[in-house]
């Protein structure tokens, strides 16, 4: 299957690159094209890359959702233009990110991980939420290392917040494998890596079903699960009337 032109953004580097734009939400308004962005690593940006990111697109609002041990390993943070805010969310900086073992189910141990952040990383979740919507009018972009499992929870919960629904999240969620033919060899590259099977790094629906599930039954929505995690009602309705046409 070819990769979704307007939704994909291509570049030299990051190949997971991606617009979250131009879902429908139950109420029939459509999320704005061009204002949020989702990425894998960006380390590996040209200085065309650059350019066309944060001059052609606009990006000002940069949220790094990586563990230290990773920015420390690729960097890049230093070279950003002083245009852009930059905000470090690590979510997964206190469950540490373990080696994949032989014999592991990737469904399994991705729905542990987006567990794990759903229970133990709200108030970074409604840090990432609040940055959102302190730029409302301007073009931000998150990601983490592949652009799927962090990225794809924080992505998942603002399409929640913008209504849109179940099917069309799992659809984005699941875009990150048509990319995989490019990032499975980055991936692959990394210290550890080596030897991992591609299905390890692949989006597994069974595992963001996961997190909806417990999304709606244990939390009672991602609204009510950002106001309990200290999002401003007010800065939802921030978000809603920035991302939404």
């Amino acid at each position: 299957m070819a990769l979704d032109k307007s939704r994909f953004i291509d570049l030299q580097g990051c190949v997971n690159f991606r617009d979250l734009g131009g879902y429908r939400n139950r109420q029939g308004k459509t999320v704005a094209w061009r204002k949020v962005f989702r990425s894998d690593s960006l380390h590996l940006m040209t200085d065309e890359d650059t350019k066309h990111v944060y001059q052609t697109m606009g990006v000002v609002s940069l949220i790094d959702l990586r563990n230290s041990s990773e920015m420390d390993r690729d960097g890049y943070e230093s070279t950003l233009p002083s245009t852009v805010n930059y905000l470090s969310l690590s979510f997964l900086e206190l469950h540490g990110i373990d080696p994949f073992e032989l014999g592991d189910d990737p469904a399994s141990r991705l729905a542990e991980t987006y567990l794990w952040i759903l229970n133990n990383s709200g108030h970074l979740v409604a840090d990432a939420l609040y940055a959102l919507a302190q730029q409302p009018n301007r073009t931000s972009l998150f990601h983490c290392t592949a652009g799927k499992d962090r990225t794809g929870v924080l992505a998942a919960m603002l399409l929640s917040i913008l209504d849109v629904d179940e099917e069309q999240i799992m659809a984005d969620y699941e875009l990150t494998n048509l990319a995989m033919d490019r990032l499975y060899p980055l991936l692959c590259a990394i210290p550890g890596n080596e030897t991992r099977p591609r299905a390890s790094f692949q989006a597994q629906p069974k595992a963001m079903e996961a997190f909806l599930s417990a999304l709606q039954n244990d939390h009672g929505g991602a609204q009510e699960y950002a106001t309990a995690n200290g999002v401003s009602a007010e800065n939802i309705d921030i978000l809603r009337a920035s991302l939404l046409v």
